[in-house]
């Protein structure tokens, strides 16, 4: 929780050095209150990983229970988030496969109305406040599906915006203003740079870090 606290301070500083306004999501705005209690009881109930619930009854009641939030609360991204990891769960199929899609699509939506309406790209988007990563999650979601349909200029420019509201990069933007800047496909960045462990990616350290560099 210490290092938490001064990893946040380091992030507000910086930005207050670089001259921009540290960006911090208010993510009860975008919900009913009695909702965000119900949603907070019920993750804190599972440890926040719903995915690994094992009681299927529970475990259909939350996953239910997140997909009706996401239409009353449309704009509340935690619950994309952890409704599209539940769905990792279910045996693959084309019902499954069309949900993922509706609720990436539906959380890329909400991801741009607050960047828009926070004006957030102007901002240095503190990775230490939790409740940014799902905003910055979602509009890399969105630069990933350009880059897939090989509009690379956009995903590119997406990338390149995302990576300027946190020059850290926690999330590695910056291999993929590389990748679209040299005309790589999504398809041939994937395959060379990135792995995957049940619905979780990670990128291939040394491959990726001595491409980068030009090693």
């Amino acid at each position: 929780m210490l290092f938490a606290r001064l990893t946040l301070f380091l992030s507000v500083q910086t930005s207050k050095i670089l001259g921009m306004k540290a960006y911090f999501h208010e993510e009860d705005k975008h919900i009913d209150p009695i909702d965000y209690m119900t949603f907070n009881s019920l993750m804190g109930s599972c440890d926040f990983t719903p995915e690994e619930i094992n009681d299927p009854d529970k475990f259909n009641s939350v996953f239910h229970f997140l997909l009706d939030l996401n239409h009353k609360a449309p704009n509340f991204v935690q619950s994309y988030e952890y409704a599209l990891g539940m769905l990792t769960q279910f045996e693959p199929s084309d019902e499954t496969e069309a949900l993922k899609i509706d609720l990436q699509n539906r959380k890329i939506k909400a991801c741009e109305f607050i960047a828009q309406q926070d004006d957030l790209f102007k901002k240095k988007v503190v990775w230490g406040c939790l409740e940014n990563r799902p905003i910055i999650r979602g509009l890399m979601l969105k630069a990933d599906k350009l880059w897939e349909a090989g509009q690379l200029k956009e995903a590119h420019e997406l990338f390149s915006k995302i990576y300027k509201t946190n020059p850290d990069d926690n999330i590695g933007a910056r291999y993929s203003i590389k990748a679209t800047k040299e005309g790589m496909s999504h398809a041939e960045f994937e395959a060379r740079f990135v792995y995957h462990e049940g619905y979780e990616s990670f990128y291939k350290g040394e491959e990726i870090w001595k491409w980068f560099e030009g090693k």
